[in-house]
């Protein structure tokens, strides 16, 4: 993803106003470093499996993947997977990279925009994200948009799902806090 494109991204998620929303951008080339931070925001535990508890205290998770990191992002979501932690969207933006194109049974919902404008092949994707036909994951498809490579993060129907999943994320959270019980800390 270019610079601009993923500033027009974080800017319109910043404009939400949730100061409890955060987004980070890595690099491809450390997407280590991805799961470490996501990793550092769940309890620590010997063999690195989380227990339910730990889940759902944890953070929501919506991973974007823009061109080759694409790939990176389905990495992650496996890497998650492997540890129990559940990814509610995987949001992927025309995927360059070749294999790996299964989304991993602990997404809930995943979604791949591509483009065919572009014709120089590293820049060129298709529909070839699918999940595991044993997967509860909601994929909403292979999407074709009439964009080039260049343009396709900043399209509305891209922005729009994003801006929306993380305001439905945060309802539900909030509906869920608000049935908890509520205990009088009072003396």
């Amino acid at each position: 993803m270019t610079v601009s494109s993923f500033e027009t991204i974080a800017r319109s998620v910043r404009q939400l106003g949730h100061p409890d929303v955060c987004i980070r951008s890595f690099p491809v080339l450390l997407s280590g470093k991805a799961h470490k931070w996501v990793r550092q925001n769940f309890p620590r535990r010997k063999d690195q499996r989380l227990s339910r508890d730990d889940v759902a205290r944890g953070p929501r998770l919506i991973l974007y993947g823009y061109s080759v990191g694409a790939k990176s992002a389905l990495a992650l979501a496996r890497k998650l997977e492997a540890e129990g932690i559940p990814v509610d969207l995987v949001l992927l933006l025309d995927s360059t990279g070749r294999g790996q194109a299964v989304v991993p049974r602990n997404v809930r919902v995943a979604v791949h925009f591509y483009q065919k404008k572009t014709w120089l092949w590293p820049f060129r994707s298709g529909p070839k994200i699918h999940t595991d036909p044993e997967s509860d994951t909601i994929f909403l498809g292979n999407r074709r948009l009439d964009v080039g490579h260049f343009s396709i993060a900043g399209h509305p129907e891209v922005v729009e799902l994003l801006l929306s999943s993380i305001s439905q994320l945060r309802s539900s959270l909030l509906a869920a806090d608000s049935a908890q019980p509520q205990f009088d800390s009072s003396p």
